[in-house]
């Protein structure tokens, strides 16, 4: 059996429903059955229990062959720190120690760009992950290269890994919506557009996942394998869904400045009403930085590649219209 953890997220749902596609017997982690609305009438099995305590992972770990870990907490805001380390760096040394209690054969482990070492602009960033979390910005990042060294710790003990690092995952079968999505939904409902300079790279999910099967079939023990798109900027994001939708919602630039003072209230509030903001003082830094990021080797080792952009903004907005997407 295949065990998932994360399974009900964005990328996780497309990965389950990928696995069980292809023939495999699929568990997931999660406290209750997922709605039908996300996994359908595909055939798995739902295990009862959370990553944040070991004891509720032993039973299920016991029928597991192969782990795809992908549960993480992921936040833009400031002060979140004690939780995302219990869900990212304690969550993940218990799936690493269930692993290897149990006698599971493989893990695949889902991390992130934001673990990895930020090159001057105009230099690719690749799978240099930071040493030291003083020098890692924000505390998602830091949470997370705290989680790789966990996985590391696993390596060296004998726990066959491989490891992935997405960068911004967006595309179909986002339920939720995740921050990108909740923006595509506000432009197709001509919500006024305002943005400010910076990009960043955006990879479809369905491509994601793909890596994620290479990566499991084809890549080396020990080794991580970058899973990048396209550098695309916030005014051309919009371009793109302006050509792709056919419609034309009037756009106001926000010099970078008055957006970065404007994120700190934008922020607090977000938290007063329990609700994400899409641009915090974290969110526009990475806008800022530099997107230059390669996938050379996860092309040239497992034969990774990225769909056009455009396909990928097309079959998003088909989606949240009701238009049936193929999963692949």
């Amino acid at each position: 059996m295949i065990i998932v953890t994360g399974a009900t997220g964005h990328l996780g749902n497309v990965l389950v429903k990928r696995l069980v596609k292809e023939g495999y017997k699929v568990g997931i982690i999660a406290h209750n059955k997922p709605p039908r609305e996300i996994m359908g009438d595909i055939d798995y099995t739902v295990f009862n229990a959370d990553v944040t305590s070991y004891s509720t992972l032993i039973e299920p770990f016991k029928n597991a062959e192969i782990v795809f870990h992908l549960a993480a907490k992921i936040s833009i805001t400031s002060g979140e720190y004690d939780e995302l380390y219990k869900v990212n760096v304690e969550g993940t040394a218990n799936i690493v120690r269930a692993c290897l209690e149990q006698g599971v054969k493989k893990l695949v482990y889902v991390s992130t760009v934001h673990t990895l070492e930020e090159k001057p602009m105009g230099i690719p960033i690749i799978e240099e992950v930071i040493e030291n979390t003083s020098n890692a910005f924000g505390d998602y990042s830091k949470s997370k290269i705290l989680a790789y060294k966990e996985v590391m710790n696993g390596v060296k003990k004998g726990l066959k890994t491989v490891i992935v690092f997405p960068t911004g995952i967006v595309g179909p079968f986002d339920y939720r919506p995740s921050q990108i999505g909740q923006m595509v939904r506000d432009f197709l409902a001509k919500k006024p557009i305002r943005y400010l300079d910076g990009a960043y790279d955006y990879v479809d999910v369905r491509d994601v996942v793909n890596g994620i099967m290479l990566a499991f079939n084809k890549g080396r023990n020990g080794e991580g394998y970058l899973l990048s798109g396209h550098a695309i900027t916030v005014k051309e994001m919009y371009e793109v869904l302006k050509k792709v939708s056919g419609i034309n919602v009037k756009m106001f630039k926000i010099p970078t400045f008055l957006a970065l003072f404007l994120s700190y209230f934008a922020e607090a509030y977000s938290k007063l009403i329990h609700k994400e903001a899409l641009f915090t003082p974290y969110s526009i830094r990475v806008l800022q930085s530099n997107p230059l990021i390669s996938s050379d080797k996860a092309r040239n080792e497992l034969g990774y590649i990225a769909r056009p952009f455009e396909q990928t903004i097309k079959d998003e907005i088909g989606w949240f219209k009701g238009e049936k997407i193929d999963i692949y």
